[in-house]
Order: structure tokens, then sequence, then C-alpha cells
């Protein structure tokens, strides 16, 4: 089951998290160069390693959500490319356990998201993606916008 919920977090939450994760102190690496993907892990491997950010950007998250056991979180920013391509990541630690996954989509862009047999889910500001199973979600880039930001937590 998927539920899409616009409007998630309330402006002072939403803001705060975007400033922390739009600063210059935020550290990303490259995972990809075609489309140019940049990713900051917030947890590893159900806590092996955690982000100096993870407080900051996830204890709201985690309490209202009633999260648990998170198994990883990550943020993903896609940049603009001349052609739309799909990128999806799949974890091997994740891989073959039966986790939940949701998303919030942290700025507005032409890029978008899709799951199998769905219409693709634009990317809008405060836009959140419940996924009740493990499902593939394909990232696109955005094409005329300059990047599409997301937070991942995948948890039990």
């Amino acid at each position: 089951m998927v539920k899409i919920e616009n409007n998630f977090l309330n402006n002072i939450e939403f803001i705060k998290i975007q400033n922390i994760i739009f600063s210059k102190n935020f550290h990303w690496h490259i995972t990809n160069t075609n489309p140019f993907i940049l990713r900051h892990d917030l947890i590893n491997e159900q806590g092996k390693t955690l982000s100096a950010f993870l407080s900051d950007t996830c204890s709201y998250l985690f309490q209202n959500l009633k999260i648990d056991i998170v198994l990883e979180s990550y943020v993903l920013l896609q940049a603009k490319d001349q052609y739309s391509k799909d990128y999806r990541f799949e974890s091997e630690f994740i891989k073959n356990k039966n986790f939940k996954t949701f998303l919030i989509i942290l700025d507005s862009s032409d890029g978008y998201l899709q799951i199998p047999g769905l219409k693709k889910i634009p990317c809008e500001e405060n836009r959140a993606l419940f996924l009740e199973t493990p499902i593939n979600l394909t990232h696109y880039n955005p094409i005329k916008n300059e990047k599409k930001t997301t937070l991942i937590v995948h948890y039990l």
C-alpha cells in the first residue's frame, strides 16, 4: 500500500530540516555521475554509522512516525540533467528484509518518483510517501529545475 500526504510537516519543522540539509556544513558524497547524484547517510546498517546531523534532521520525524527500528536513512540530491534518467538504489543491508519506507520531498521540482503500476508521483515540497512494503521505487532527476532532494527512511 502507498499513502501520499501533502504538507506533512508543520512549516517550522520542515524549514528547520531544509536549512540543515541545504547548509554549507552538510556533507555529501557522490553516488552517481550520470545523472549526477549526491547522498548523505544519516543512519547506515541499523545504526552501524550515524551522521552528526541525524538528531537535528530526524528526531521529530521518528517521534511522530513512531519508528522504533531504523534500518537506514539518507538524503538524496539529484541534479538537473538534459534528459530524465532513472535511478534506483538497492542497499545490500536491507535486501530481502520486510521493511517500510518513509520519504519526504524537500524541494519542488520537475523530477518525479515512479512506482511500478502507478502514475508518476510529482515532486512537491513537503510531500510525504509511506510505503508499507518493500517496493521498487525509482527516482527521476529534474530537467528544468536545478535539483530534487528527498529524505528517505527504511524502517521496521
